[in-house]
């Protein structure tokens, strides 16, 4: 069995209409194994032929297709967090990091919306106007550097 992971779409967002390639790192081992499990996910449709119950836009499911409970992740998760003595967090938190680390590199809004699959923009500059304001700050500080002779630097 897998894991299902997005919570029920509630109309309010655009991630229903995402692909899983959205979310492909480029040159990684995760994307291996990311292309290993679509792989199984194919296999597991093709043997289950009619009674497969699975639609294209979950990536983590039952061996027939079917979403698996929510509660599931999180028992996985939390079983994973004691046995590797981290922090608390949620599989919610993992999008707020996602989306914080992605606006403090500089990515651009729209990009970051369409990957998070947040449904307005609008949500991402309220909600995260603390992480806007670090890359806004980080860019000034990219231009003040290519603008301001170092020799002028050193006097301040």
């Amino acid at each position: 069995m897998c894991v299902q992971g997005l919570p029920p779409n509630t109309g309010r967002s655009s991630r229903s209409k995402k692909s899983t390639s959205l979310f492909l790192m480029r040159h990684t081992k995760e994307n291996d194994i990311l292309k290993s499990y679509k792989t199984w996910w194919q296999i597991q449709k093709i043997a289950n032929g009619n009674k497969w119950q699975g639609s294209e836009n979950r990536l983590f499911i039952q061996d027939d297709g079917k979403p698996i409970n929510p509660d599931t992740i999180n028992f996985w998760l939390e079983k994973f967090i004691e046995k590797n003595n981290l922090p608390h967090f949620t599989p919610h938190s993992l999008r707020h990091t996602f989306a914080t680390l992605q606006l403090i590199a500089g990515v651009n809004i729209k990009t970051v919306q369409a990957r998070g699959g947040w449904a307005q923009a609008s949500t991402l500059t309220d909600i995260y106007a603390h992480a806007i304001k670090t890359a806004d700050e980080l860019a000034s500080d990219a231009l003040d550097d290519m603008l301001t002779p170092k020799k002028y630097k050193s006097l301040s």
